[in-house]
Protein backbone atom coordinates (compact mmCIF):
# COMPACT_ATOMS: atom_id res chain seq x y z
CA UNK A 1 0.00 0.00 0.00
CA UNK A 2 1.29 3.43 -0.95
CA UNK A 3 0.60 6.62 1.00
CA UNK A 4 -0.85 8.66 -1.87
CA UNK A 5 -2.25 7.54 -5.20
CA UNK A 6 -2.40 10.29 -7.80
CA UNK A 7 -4.63 9.68 -10.81
CA UNK A 8 -3.42 11.88 -13.67
CA UNK A 9 0.11 13.02 -14.44
CA UNK A 10 -0.71 16.43 -15.90
CA UNK A 11 0.48 19.69 -14.29
CA UNK A 12 -1.65 19.37 -11.13
CA UNK A 13 -0.92 15.71 -10.43
CA UNK A 14 2.75 15.89 -11.38
CA UNK A 15 3.46 18.96 -9.28
CA UNK A 16 1.68 17.55 -6.22
CA UNK A 17 3.61 14.30 -6.63
CA UNK A 18 6.85 16.26 -6.73
CA UNK A 19 5.93 18.26 -3.61
CA UNK A 20 5.07 15.13 -1.62
CA UNK A 21 7.86 12.87 -2.89
CA UNK A 22 10.60 15.36 -2.10
CA UNK A 23 9.41 15.23 1.55
CA UNK A 24 9.72 11.46 1.63
CA UNK A 25 6.10 10.47 0.92
CA UNK A 26 5.37 7.24 -0.93
CA UNK A 27 3.55 8.44 -4.04
CA UNK A 28 2.29 6.46 -7.03
CA UNK A 29 1.14 8.36 -10.13
CA UNK A 30 -1.04 6.73 -12.79
CA UNK A 31 -0.91 8.51 -16.15
CA UNK A 32 -3.20 7.17 -18.88
CA UNK A 33 -0.92 8.35 -21.70
CA UNK A 34 2.54 7.25 -22.73
CA UNK A 35 4.55 10.48 -22.59
CA UNK A 36 5.44 12.55 -24.44
CA UNK A 37 1.94 12.57 -25.91
CA UNK A 38 0.43 15.24 -28.13
CA UNK A 39 -1.99 17.44 -26.20
CA UNK A 40 -3.65 20.33 -27.98
CA UNK A 41 -3.76 23.28 -25.64
CA UNK A 42 -2.76 26.90 -26.01
CA UNK A 43 -0.05 26.24 -23.46
CA UNK A 44 -0.17 29.73 -21.98
CA UNK A 45 1.67 30.17 -18.69
CA UNK A 46 1.10 33.46 -16.89
CA UNK A 47 3.84 34.99 -14.73
CA UNK A 48 1.44 34.34 -11.85
CA UNK A 49 1.65 30.61 -12.58
CA UNK A 50 5.40 30.61 -13.22
CA UNK A 51 6.33 32.21 -9.92
CA UNK A 52 4.53 29.73 -7.63
CA UNK A 53 6.60 26.83 -9.00
CA UNK A 54 9.76 26.29 -6.96
CA UNK A 55 11.90 25.20 -9.91
CA UNK A 56 12.55 26.78 -13.29
CA UNK A 57 10.39 25.98 -16.33
CA UNK A 58 12.75 27.84 -18.65
CA UNK A 59 13.80 24.67 -20.49
CA UNK A 60 10.27 24.05 -21.79
CA UNK A 61 9.33 27.64 -22.63
CA UNK A 62 8.90 28.12 -26.38
CA UNK A 63 8.09 31.81 -26.46
CA UNK A 64 7.98 34.88 -24.25
CA UNK A 65 5.03 37.10 -25.11
CA UNK A 66 5.33 40.85 -24.67
CA UNK A 67 2.23 41.94 -26.61
CA UNK A 68 -1.46 41.01 -26.47
CA UNK A 69 -3.58 42.19 -29.40
CA UNK A 70 -7.38 42.14 -28.89
CA UNK A 71 -9.77 42.62 -31.80
CA UNK A 72 -13.53 42.51 -32.25
CA UNK A 73 -14.59 40.75 -35.45
CA UNK A 74 -10.94 41.01 -36.52
CA UNK A 75 -10.94 44.83 -36.45
CA UNK A 76 -10.04 47.79 -34.19
CA UNK A 77 -6.95 46.32 -32.45
CA UNK A 78 -6.50 47.08 -28.76
CA UNK A 79 -2.92 46.31 -27.76
CA UNK A 80 -1.44 45.65 -24.32
CA UNK A 81 2.35 45.53 -24.33
CA UNK A 82 5.12 45.61 -21.76
CA UNK A 83 8.87 45.33 -21.44
CA UNK A 84 8.44 42.28 -19.20
CA UNK A 85 6.79 39.05 -20.42
CA UNK A 86 3.01 39.02 -20.11
CA UNK A 87 2.65 35.32 -20.99
CA UNK A 88 4.98 32.39 -21.58
CA UNK A 89 4.01 29.62 -24.00
CA UNK A 90 4.91 25.94 -23.92
CA UNK A 91 3.94 22.78 -25.74
CA UNK A 92 1.98 20.69 -23.32
CA UNK A 93 3.63 17.42 -24.26
CA UNK A 94 7.01 18.88 -23.25
CA UNK A 95 5.68 20.62 -20.15
CA UNK A 96 3.82 17.55 -18.86
CA UNK A 97 6.81 15.26 -19.47
CA UNK A 98 9.14 17.68 -17.72
CA UNK A 99 6.90 17.95 -14.65
CA UNK A 100 6.48 14.18 -14.37
CA UNK A 101 10.24 13.77 -14.67
CA UNK A 102 10.70 16.17 -11.76
CA UNK A 103 8.23 14.10 -9.73
CA UNK A 104 10.08 10.90 -10.61
CA UNK A 105 13.45 12.40 -9.71
CA UNK A 106 12.00 13.43 -6.34
CA UNK A 107 11.04 9.83 -5.65
CA UNK A 108 7.50 9.38 -6.97
CA UNK A 109 6.65 6.13 -8.74
CA UNK A 110 5.27 7.08 -12.16
CA UNK A 111 3.28 4.49 -14.11
CA UNK A 112 2.52 5.64 -17.66
CA UNK A 113 0.10 4.14 -20.17
CA UNK A 114 -2.07 3.04 -17.26
CA UNK A 115 -5.67 4.24 -17.38
CA UNK A 116 -7.52 4.02 -14.06
CA UNK A 117 -10.85 2.28 -14.59
CA UNK A 118 -12.54 2.84 -11.24
CA UNK A 119 -11.78 3.87 -7.66
CA UNK A 120 -13.23 3.21 -4.22
CA UNK A 121 -12.84 4.83 -0.83
CA UNK A 122 -13.66 3.72 2.70
CA UNK A 123 -12.80 5.07 6.14
CA UNK A 124 -9.37 3.44 6.18
CA UNK A 125 -8.08 3.39 2.60
CA UNK A 126 -8.61 4.03 -1.08
CA UNK A 127 -8.35 1.60 -3.99
CA UNK A 128 -7.88 2.00 -7.72
CA UNK A 129 -8.13 -0.50 -10.54
CA UNK A 130 -6.16 -0.40 -13.79
CA UNK A 131 -5.60 -2.92 -16.54
CA UNK A 132 -2.67 -4.32 -14.54
CA UNK A 133 -4.54 -4.84 -11.30
CA UNK A 134 -5.68 -3.36 -7.99
CA UNK A 135 -3.71 -0.80 -5.97
CA UNK A 136 -4.33 0.53 -2.47
CA UNK A 137 -3.35 3.69 -0.65
CA UNK A 138 -4.14 5.94 2.29
CA UNK A 139 -5.14 8.94 0.18
CA UNK A 140 -6.37 9.51 -3.36
CA UNK A 141 -5.89 12.53 -5.61
CA UNK A 142 -8.04 13.08 -8.70
CA UNK A 143 -5.95 15.12 -11.13
CA UNK A 144 -7.40 13.40 -14.17
CA UNK A 145 -8.95 16.32 -16.00
CA UNK A 146 -12.47 17.18 -17.14
CA UNK A 147 -13.58 13.53 -17.52
CA UNK A 148 -12.25 12.59 -14.10
CA UNK A 149 -12.89 8.94 -13.31
CA UNK A 150 -12.15 9.76 -9.66
CA UNK A 151 -14.92 12.36 -9.55
CA UNK A 152 -17.40 10.10 -11.36
CA UNK A 153 -16.65 7.04 -9.24
CA UNK A 154 -17.05 8.89 -5.95
CA UNK A 155 -19.89 11.24 -6.96
CA UNK A 156 -17.79 14.39 -6.60
CA UNK A 157 -18.00 17.75 -8.39
CA UNK A 158 -21.35 17.18 -10.06
CA UNK A 159 -22.39 20.82 -10.39
CA UNK A 160 -19.74 22.13 -12.77
CA UNK A 161 -20.32 23.67 -16.18
CA UNK A 162 -18.20 22.96 -19.25
CA UNK A 163 -16.83 25.40 -21.76
CA UNK A 164 -15.72 23.92 -25.08
CA UNK A 165 -12.54 24.62 -26.97
CA UNK A 166 -11.17 23.42 -30.29
CA UNK A 167 -7.64 24.01 -31.49
CA UNK A 168 -4.92 22.93 -33.85
CA UNK A 169 -1.21 23.50 -34.31
CA UNK A 170 0.36 24.92 -37.43
CA UNK A 171 4.01 24.85 -38.47
CA UNK A 172 5.28 28.23 -39.62
CA UNK A 173 8.26 29.23 -41.69
CA UNK A 174 11.05 31.47 -40.37
CA UNK A 175 9.59 34.28 -42.44
CA UNK A 176 6.07 33.76 -41.04
CA UNK A 177 7.46 33.60 -37.52
CA UNK A 178 8.27 37.31 -37.66
CA UNK A 179 4.53 38.07 -37.72
CA UNK A 180 3.83 36.06 -34.56
CA UNK A 181 6.98 36.27 -32.46
CA UNK A 182 6.32 37.63 -28.99
CA UNK A 183 2.65 38.36 -29.73
CA UNK A 184 -0.67 36.71 -28.85
CA UNK A 185 -3.67 37.59 -31.00
CA UNK A 186 -7.17 37.34 -29.52
CA UNK A 187 -10.47 38.00 -31.28
CA UNK A 188 -13.99 37.92 -29.84
CA UNK A 189 -17.44 38.83 -31.04
CA UNK A 190 -18.59 36.05 -33.34
CA UNK A 191 -19.21 33.51 -30.55
CA UNK A 192 -19.62 33.93 -26.77
CA UNK A 193 -15.93 33.30 -26.25
CA UNK A 194 -12.74 34.09 -28.08
CA UNK A 195 -10.35 32.85 -30.75
CA UNK A 196 -6.59 32.93 -30.34
CA UNK A 197 -3.23 32.56 -31.99
CA UNK A 198 -0.42 31.65 -29.57
CA UNK A 199 3.21 31.65 -30.79
CA UNK A 200 5.25 28.60 -29.80
CA UNK A 201 8.61 28.73 -31.48
CA UNK A 202 8.37 27.05 -34.88
CA UNK A 203 4.60 26.61 -34.63
CA UNK A 204 1.49 28.48 -33.59
CA UNK A 205 -1.51 27.25 -31.62
CA UNK A 206 -4.74 28.35 -33.29
CA UNK A 207 -7.99 27.79 -31.46
CA UNK A 208 -11.17 29.12 -29.93
CA UNK A 209 -13.12 28.69 -26.74
CA UNK A 210 -16.86 29.03 -26.27
CA UNK A 211 -17.91 29.78 -22.73
CA UNK A 212 -21.66 29.88 -23.31
CA UNK A 213 -24.01 28.22 -25.75
CA UNK A 214 -25.20 24.76 -26.75
CA UNK A 215 -22.49 22.20 -27.32
CA UNK A 216 -24.25 20.78 -30.39
CA UNK A 217 -23.78 24.07 -32.24
CA UNK A 218 -20.31 24.98 -31.09
CA UNK A 219 -18.04 22.97 -33.37
CA UNK A 220 -19.56 24.27 -36.60
CA UNK A 221 -19.53 27.88 -35.39
CA UNK A 222 -15.99 27.71 -34.10
CA UNK A 223 -14.72 26.05 -37.25
CA UNK A 224 -16.16 28.92 -39.30
CA UNK A 225 -14.71 31.44 -36.87
CA UNK A 226 -11.27 29.90 -37.10
CA UNK A 227 -11.42 29.89 -40.88
CA UNK A 228 -12.03 33.64 -40.80
CA UNK A 229 -9.26 34.15 -38.28
CA UNK A 230 -6.76 32.08 -40.21
CA UNK A 231 -7.68 33.58 -43.56
CA UNK A 232 -6.79 36.96 -42.11
CA UNK A 233 -3.32 35.60 -41.35
CA UNK A 234 -2.84 33.88 -44.70
CA UNK A 235 -3.19 30.35 -43.31
CA UNK A 236 -4.97 27.57 -45.23
CA UNK A 237 -7.62 25.96 -42.97
CA UNK A 238 -7.64 22.83 -45.15
CA UNK A 239 -4.19 21.98 -43.81
CA UNK A 240 -5.29 21.95 -40.19
CA UNK A 241 -6.63 19.18 -37.98
CA UNK A 242 -8.85 20.36 -35.15
CA UNK A 243 -9.36 18.65 -31.82
CA UNK A 244 -11.72 19.67 -29.06
CA UNK A 245 -11.81 19.38 -25.29
CA UNK A 246 -13.94 20.78 -22.45
CA UNK A 247 -12.82 23.24 -19.79
CA UNK A 248 -14.74 22.61 -16.55
CA UNK A 249 -15.84 25.77 -14.76
CA UNK A 250 -16.93 25.36 -11.15
CA UNK A 251 -18.41 27.93 -8.78
CA UNK A 252 -19.29 25.61 -5.90
CA UNK A 253 -16.36 23.89 -4.26
CA UNK A 254 -18.22 22.05 -1.48
CA UNK A 255 -18.07 18.75 -3.37
CA UNK A 256 -14.44 18.58 -4.54
CA UNK A 257 -13.19 16.41 -1.68
CA UNK A 258 -14.20 13.51 0.55
CA UNK A 259 -12.52 12.06 3.62
CA UNK A 260 -9.53 10.56 1.78
CA UNK A 261 -9.85 12.07 -1.69
CA UNK A 262 -9.23 15.52 -3.19
CA UNK A 263 -9.73 16.83 -6.72
CA UNK A 264 -7.26 19.19 -8.36
CA UNK A 265 -7.12 21.45 -11.42
CA UNK A 266 -9.62 20.67 -14.16
CA UNK A 267 -11.00 17.70 -12.22
CA UNK A 268 -12.16 20.25 -9.63
CA UNK A 269 -13.29 22.78 -12.26
CA UNK A 270 -10.83 25.49 -11.21
CA UNK A 271 -10.08 27.12 -14.58
CA UNK A 272 -10.51 30.88 -14.91
CA UNK A 273 -14.08 31.51 -16.20
CA UNK A 274 -13.03 34.54 -18.27
CA UNK A 275 -9.90 33.24 -19.98
CA UNK A 276 -10.15 29.47 -19.55
CA UNK A 277 -6.56 29.48 -18.23
CA UNK A 278 -5.96 26.47 -16.02
CA UNK A 279 -2.24 26.06 -15.34
CA UNK A 280 -2.14 28.46 -12.39
CA UNK A 281 -5.09 26.70 -10.74
CA UNK A 282 -3.44 23.33 -11.40
CA UNK A 283 -0.25 24.33 -9.59
CA UNK A 284 -2.01 26.24 -6.81
CA UNK A 285 -4.47 23.45 -6.05
CA UNK A 286 -1.51 21.05 -5.85
CA UNK A 287 0.10 23.30 -3.24
CA UNK A 288 -3.16 23.47 -1.25
CA UNK A 289 -3.58 19.70 -1.45
CA UNK A 290 -0.05 19.09 -0.19
CA UNK A 291 -0.78 21.20 2.91
CA UNK A 292 -4.03 19.32 3.52
CA UNK A 293 -2.34 15.93 3.19
CA UNK A 294 0.41 16.88 5.64
CA UNK A 295 -2.28 17.60 8.23
CA UNK A 296 -4.48 14.64 7.31
CA UNK A 297 -1.65 12.14 7.53
CA UNK A 298 -1.69 12.20 11.33
CA UNK A 299 -5.47 11.87 11.66
CA UNK A 300 -7.48 8.67 11.80
CA UNK A 301 -10.47 10.46 10.27
CA UNK A 302 -9.24 13.29 8.00
CA UNK A 303 -11.55 16.27 7.56
CA UNK A 304 -11.66 17.52 3.95
CA UNK A 305 -13.28 20.75 5.11
CA UNK A 306 -9.89 22.45 5.53
CA UNK A 307 -8.93 21.76 1.91
CA UNK A 308 -12.32 22.98 0.66
CA UNK A 309 -12.00 26.16 2.71
CA UNK A 310 -8.56 26.90 1.30
CA UNK A 311 -9.76 26.33 -2.27
CA UNK A 312 -12.74 28.59 -1.65
CA UNK A 313 -10.46 31.26 -0.18
CA UNK A 314 -8.14 31.14 -3.19
CA UNK A 315 -10.64 30.71 -6.03
CA UNK A 316 -14.12 31.55 -4.75
CA UNK A 317 -14.23 35.33 -5.00
CA UNK A 318 -11.80 35.36 -7.92
CA UNK A 319 -13.95 33.04 -10.02
CA UNK A 320 -17.14 34.88 -9.07
CA UNK A 321 -15.78 38.21 -10.35
CA UNK A 322 -14.26 36.49 -13.37
CA UNK A 323 -17.66 34.98 -14.20
CA UNK A 324 -19.28 38.42 -14.00
CA UNK A 325 -16.72 39.89 -16.36
CA UNK A 326 -17.07 36.88 -18.63
CA UNK A 327 -20.84 37.37 -18.88
CA UNK A 328 -20.37 41.02 -19.85
CA UNK A 329 -17.50 40.57 -22.27
CA UNK A 330 -18.96 37.60 -24.11
CA UNK A 331 -22.57 38.83 -24.18
CA UNK A 332 -21.70 42.42 -25.13
CA UNK A 333 -18.38 42.09 -26.96
CA UNK A 334 -18.88 45.02 -29.33
CA UNK A 335 -19.90 47.40 -26.56
CA UNK A 336 -17.04 46.33 -24.32
CA UNK A 337 -14.47 46.55 -27.11
CA UNK A 338 -15.51 50.11 -27.97
CA UNK A 339 -15.05 51.08 -24.32
CA UNK A 340 -11.53 49.71 -24.00
CA UNK A 341 -9.60 52.69 -25.44
CA UNK A 342 -11.31 54.97 -22.90
CA UNK A 343 -10.17 52.91 -19.92
CA UNK A 344 -6.72 54.43 -19.55
CA UNK A 345 -5.57 52.28 -16.65
CA UNK A 346 -6.81 48.98 -18.05
CA UNK A 347 -3.58 48.00 -19.81
CA UNK A 348 -1.50 48.32 -16.67
CA UNK A 349 -4.19 46.76 -14.47
CA UNK A 350 -4.55 43.73 -16.75
CA UNK A 351 -0.79 43.24 -16.86
CA UNK A 352 -0.71 43.33 -13.05
CA UNK A 353 -3.58 40.83 -12.91
CA UNK A 354 -1.88 38.16 -15.00
CA UNK A 355 1.35 38.65 -13.07
CA UNK A 356 -0.48 37.95 -9.82
CA UNK A 357 0.08 41.49 -8.52
CA UNK A 358 -3.66 42.28 -8.36
CA UNK A 359 -6.98 40.43 -8.37
CA UNK A 360 -10.23 40.37 -10.30
CA UNK A 361 -11.82 42.07 -7.32
CA UNK A 362 -9.51 45.05 -7.78
CA UNK A 363 -10.04 45.09 -11.53
CA UNK A 364 -13.83 44.99 -11.25
CA UNK A 365 -13.73 47.51 -8.43
CA UNK A 366 -11.95 50.03 -10.65
CA UNK A 367 -14.57 49.71 -13.35
CA UNK A 368 -17.63 48.82 -11.29
CA UNK A 369 -19.62 51.72 -12.70
CA UNK A 370 -18.64 50.99 -16.29
CA UNK A 371 -19.37 47.27 -16.12
CA UNK A 372 -22.42 47.73 -13.87
CA UNK A 373 -21.05 45.39 -11.22
CA UNK A 374 -22.11 47.47 -8.20
CA UNK A 375 -23.76 45.16 -5.65
CA UNK A 376 -27.41 45.81 -4.92
CA UNK A 377 -27.96 48.24 -2.06
CA UNK A 378 -24.70 50.15 -2.65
Amino acid sequence: MTEVIVVGGGPAGAYLSYLLAREGWEVTVFEKRKLPSDKLCGGGLTPKAMKIIDFSLESVIEEKVYELEFTHDFSRPFVISDSKPLVYTARREKLDSFLLQKASEAGARVIEDSRVQKVEENEKEVKVWTKTGEYGGKFLVGADGPFSVVARSLGLNKGRENALTIACRYQISPEERKDFKGKIKVDYGQVPGYAWIFPRGEEISVGAGEFKGKTGEIKEKLHKLLQNFMDSEGINPAELRFRGWPIPINSDFRNIASQRTVLLGDAAGLADPLTGEGLYSAFKSAILASSFLYEAKAKAFPDPGRFIQEVEKEFGAQNTFSQRLSALVYNLPGVIHRMLPGLENLKNDFARLIRGESSYQELSGLYREVFQLRPKGN
